[in-house]
């Protein structure tokens, strides 16, 4: 293998595949990445078993071939290269030489032949949806999906199609997001599978706003799925199981439904909950005509009031919430005000906002 290329496109490309390196403990092999020179490009690769990352480049390629080298390494060295052109060559044995014209480095590999071999994504259905909407679907979905726990459904993010739209919502059982995302091209309408909200956290990063106005191509399978944005091709595992029945739980009506200032609405719960974290994060809502009054139980470091003004038809009525919840989604959400709705006592809390009738967030109340 023997190949000459401009030194910030190779470092683009493993910035973007070590995204899927795998962590220190698991098979060696797994902490390197694969570069591959073939024909008059460059292809480099990444896999930790539940997720890979292949992405190229183009290259001056004098002899094709493939090895695989430690990724922190070429990252560390890469990025403190200032040289324009880098000659890369395998050496001796698997060993990878990179030359500039100030310098001659070799980095010990691992045979390519040793590398999990990269799935194949055998499609059933597809879909193309815009970047931008994408993007901004996953910010508003994923944080709410399960960190952990023993429930590996709710730590993926449901995809449906209704034939309309793609439907993506995740829970981890104490809150919940849906958001409708349009698509402009979906072979038969069956989609239906739980994505690891991981991987959708790592394609949130590659995803970049000057390619926001270009599509990404999702190709679906019965254990895997794929995603195609700009050259870059990310291949997940699903995760297996039923999906909770979540539409079930949605609530139909409200008694109350009151917009607030988003930006005062944030500023006071946090204020609020420097002292809630000495009480679980638990924070009462009291709603009169004309008042929203957030409190919270007295702690040993003290308690605080706060007043937002409002317009309440609905009259009294009060709810305790999680106020870490309700930061996570009063900042994912854009626009000056938000749409507040709350029910009886221990009925789910909707938070979401008017300029997006396609989203919607709900938050399970405590019990007090």
């Amino acid at each position: 293998m023997k190949f000459t290329c401009q030194q910030k496109e190779f470092l683009k490309a493993l910035n973007v595949a070590q995204k899927a390196v795998g962590s220190t403990g698991m098979l060696p092999i797994l902490e390197n990445i694969l570069i591959s020179a073939e024909g008059q490009s460059v292809e480099v690769s990444a896999t930790n078993l539940e997720i890979s990352i292949t992405t190229s480049f183009s290259a001056n390629i004098q002899n094709e071939g493939s090895t695989t080298v430690p990724a922190k390494t070429i990252l560390s060295w890469m990025s403190l290269v200032s040289d324009d052109e880098i000659e890369v060559s395998r050496g001796d044995g698997e060993n990878i030489s990179l030359k500039t014209k100030g310098s001659k480095t070799s980095i010990k590999g691992i045979s390519s032949e040793e590398f999990p071999s990269l799935p194949v994504v055998e499609k059933e259905d597809s879909a193309r949806v815009s970047q931008k909407e994408f993007k901004k679907t996953i910010e508003e979905v994923v944080f709410s999906a399960a960190s952990g726990g023993t429930r590996p459904v709710l730590s993926g993010v449901l995809f449906v199609s209704n034939g309309e739209n793609i439907i993506m919502v995740g829970t981890d059982s104490y809150r919940l997001s849906e958001k409708k995302m349009s698509f402009s091209v979906a072979s038969k309408g069956s989609i239906r599978c739980i994505v690891p909200a991981k991987t959708l956290m790592e394609i949130e990063r590659i995803l970049s706003p000057e390619n926001e106005k270009e599509e990404i191509e999702i190709i679906f399978s019965k254990n895997q799925i794929l995603f195609l944005i700009n050259g870059v091709r990310i291949i997940s595992r699903l995760i297996e199981g039923q999906f909770p029945n979540y539409e079930q739980i949605l609530p139909k009506a409200f008694k109350n439904n009151l917009e607030v200032d988003r930006q005062k609405f944030i500023q006071t719960i946090k204020r609020v909950g420097i002292f809630a974290r000495e009480n679980n994060n638990n924070v009462k809502l009291f709603l009169t005509d004309k008042e929203l009054k957030i409190t919270t139980d007295a702690t040993e470091i003290g308690t605080e009031e706060s007043i937002i003004e409002i317009e309440n038809p609905g009259g009294e009525n009060m709810v305790s919430l999680n106020s870490q919840f309700l930061l996570d989604i009063l900042l994912v959400l854009s626009g000056k005000k938000i749409l507040l709705r709350v029910g009886e006592k221990l009925s789910p809390v909707s938070i979401t906002s008017p300029e997006d009738p396609d989203f919607l967030h709900i938050i399970m109340p405590l019990k007090v």
